[in-house]
């Protein structure tokens, strides 16, 4: 019987990415060889084979998004008859039958059966020679496109033009869906606050001794202030808010391949110190690919932070199925007129983004002013 290769589940995932197939239809495969890698919550994770054999078919070829439990690829012994595993055959004849449908009018239809028609290796070459897809003309059964049409396609001459139009594909098309959900499905609402940090700054080269940042101060007041404030570490769906006792914190983190977010857990049970050694090896794993699902798994509040970049204050999109994310903004000096005096204070804008659904302004706003008086007074952190 062929050994069915399903899309796993890990954590609240429900669909993934398949980024890449390391293996082609025909190809020998040995038990726990990797066999395709996919990417979810933005973190790419590699699938290993169960059995060895021959990967007889693949299912859903590479950029295309499939359902946890989809079949993705079939492995049979080399004498073995495809046919006789009842309900794999019935989602290769599915299959098959929707590939022999003529192309229907809708250029987004059209699209979708274009990109069935083409060999995995031949994607991943024009990948690899920057041809766009788009321009090359297939020669093989049905217009599927194959090696030696891109690399045709490579050789003829490039038309120059001014626009260039960049495909939304991988990690940045997860996010550009995730932004887009986020900002349909939710109420958000923006408030800002500016906390004096005077003694935080201060202190900073101390800390930085310590291996602390301005950012891993606030990452624990936010912790702190959540424990005071449940409803904001929560998450919201349809019409059931879950609570969480536990708080774990999302980074953002600006990696090369574009934003992504690993999870602090428990921040509330740990130190400064050991948040700011958490938290940079998170996000050095983020930078170098090596983030596990569960890394980037299981928040309930997340911290996003543009102050290392200049920027004083914005509005940040809340990471759903989350109620709440709080901006950080730069730490800058600032003239403060006291008592008839002009004195230098450094400052800090706080911008905290919630879903108006679960929680409303008030307490929300107690929120925002419980993290910001924690930056203020410092005595909680000072031993």
């Amino acid at each position: 019987m062929p050994t069915e290769v399903r899309l796993p589940q890990w954590g609240e995932m429900s669909e993934a990415t398949v980024v890449r197939w390391f293996k082609e239809e025909g190809d020998t495969v040995e038990k726990g060889e990797l066999l395709l890698e996919v990417e979810t919550a933005k973190v790419t994770t590699e699938i290993e084979a169960m059995d060895s054999g021959i990967l007889v078919r693949i299912f859903v070829p590479e950029g295309e998004k499939a359902e946890v439990g989809t079949l993705l690829a079939l492995i049979a012994a080399p004498d073995e008859v495809i046919a006789e595993h009842s309900q794999a055959a019935a989602e290769i004849e599915t299959r098959e039958q929707e590939e022999e449908k003529p192309p229907l009018p809708k250029s987004s239809e059209v699209e979708s059966t274009r990109r069935l028609q083409i060999e995995p290796r031949a994607r991943r070459l024009a990948q690899e020679l920057s041809v766009d897809l788009e321009t090359v003309v297939g020669t093989g059964p049905n217009g599927r496109i194959t090696t030696e049409d891109v690399k045709r396609a490579k050789s003829l001459p490039q038309k120059n033009t001014e626009d260039q139009w960049i495909p939304l594909s991988g990690r940045r098309q997860v996010i550009a869906e995730r932004m887009l959900q986020a900002s349909r499905e939710t109420a958000q609402l923006t408030l800002f606050a500016e906390a004096d940090v005077t003694v935080l700054a201060l202190l900073q080269e101390k800390l930085r001794n310590r291996g602390i940042r301005p950012l891993h101060v606030a990452i624990k007041a936010t912790a702190e202030a959540l424990k005071e404030h449940p409803n904001m570490n929560a998450h919201i769906k349809g019409n059931k808010m879950r609570i969480f006792p536990a708080v774990h914190i999302g980074v953002a983190v600006d990696a090369e391949e574009g934003l992504i977010v690993p999870v602090l857990k428990d921040a509330e049970t740990k130190s400064v110190s050991v948040i700011a050694k958490e938290v940079s090896m998170l996000a050095e794993k983020a930078r170098n690919g090596t983030l596990d699902v569960m890394d980037a798994s299981g928040g309930t509040f997340t911290v996003t932070n543009l102050g290392g970049l200049g920027i004083h204050a914005f509005t940040p999109i809340i990471n759903q199925p989350e109620v709440g994310i709080l901006g950080i903004g730069r730490m800058r000096e600032t003239p403060t007129l006291s008592r008839g005096m002009v004195l230098n204070h450094y400052t800090m804008w706080l911008s905290l983004t919630f879903d108006h659904r679960a929680v409303d302004g008030a307490p929300a706003a107690r929120f925002l002013n419980a993290v910001a008086g924690r930056l203020e007074d410092l005595s909680w952190l000072i031993p």
